[in-house]
């Protein structure tokens, strides 16, 4: 009886220690694209869409006035416009080759302001991130991890 039980505790520990040697896979993460979300409200997006629909009321004398008193409003406690912080993202979207944004809040009922920003793979994706951080209006952004299923024997 002792000898079966040593047995399986020793077949056990054999296998426990393979288990242990083998090496943990590298995370593998799409080269042109990564995982971002912005603060509520701040994404490029609704920032464009905004910017847009600010111009189109800029056609009207009245409006014009009120957007421009907003607007010294705004730089009077050291904030940017709507148009200044769209200029930047275009400069940010060039500079690190950003080609778009998909949403990840496609058909749910509250928007999650995700997106899958994708890129033209010029550059590194973790160096590409990094500098997407820096970005007030970015909660987060990290690589688009690739998962997939484990291969048993």
């Amino acid at each position: 009886m002792f000898f079966i039980l040593f047995l399986v505790i020793s077949f056990f520990l054999f296998n426990l220690n393979q288990v242990v040697a083998q090496e943990v896979p590298k995370a593998e993460y799409s080269p042109d694209e990564f995982i971002v979300k912005y603060k509520p409200g701040q994404s490029a997006q609704r920032l464009k869409l905004f910017v847009s629909e600010r111009q189109k009321k800029a056609r009207n004398f009245v409006n014009r006035m009120l957007i421009f008193l907003g607007d010294v409003k705004t730089k009077l406690i050291n904030q940017k416009t709507p148009e200044e912080k769209w200029l930047r993202f275009e400069s940010v979207y060039k500079t690190l080759g950003i080609t778009g944004e998909i949403s990840l809040s496609v058909g749910f009922t509250s928007p999650a302001d995700q997106y899958v920003v994708k890129t033209d793979a010029r550059l590194d994706i973790l160096k590409v991130i990094a500098e997407y951080k820096k970005l007030p209006e970015v909660e987060y952004a990290e690589p688009n991890y690739i998962y997939g299923t484990f291969n048993l024997p």
